[in-house]
């Protein structure tokens, strides 16, 4: 999976999470819905980490300040790391 994909794969997948949050505030007893939220919690992790070693950090929290990488490379939102995006 290149760079882009792990990055779209891993906005996909937090847009999964936003969502079944917000119907368990509305349906807390759904247990079907509890274990798709741990099963996307468990995928964004692995995402993560597959997009941060790939192209550094998501957020000013996830940095190791001994490399700040993210300054050396395209930003993930410039056109040459998302031209093979197709939307």
């Amino acid at each position: 999976m290149t760079r882009t994909n792990h990055l779209l794969k891993h906005q996909q997948n937090d847009f999964c999470i936003q969502e079944l949050t917000l119907y368990l505030d509305t349906h807390p007893e759904d247990k079907t819905a509890l274990r798709l939220l741990r099963k996307h919690l468990d995928i964004r992790e692995e995402l993560k980490e597959a997009v941060q070693n790939e192209s550094g950090p998501l957020t000013n929290y996830d940095h190791d300040t001994r490399d700040w990488r993210w300054v050396k490379g395209p930003w993930p939102w410039e056109k040459e790391v998302n031209e093979h995006v197709d939307l």
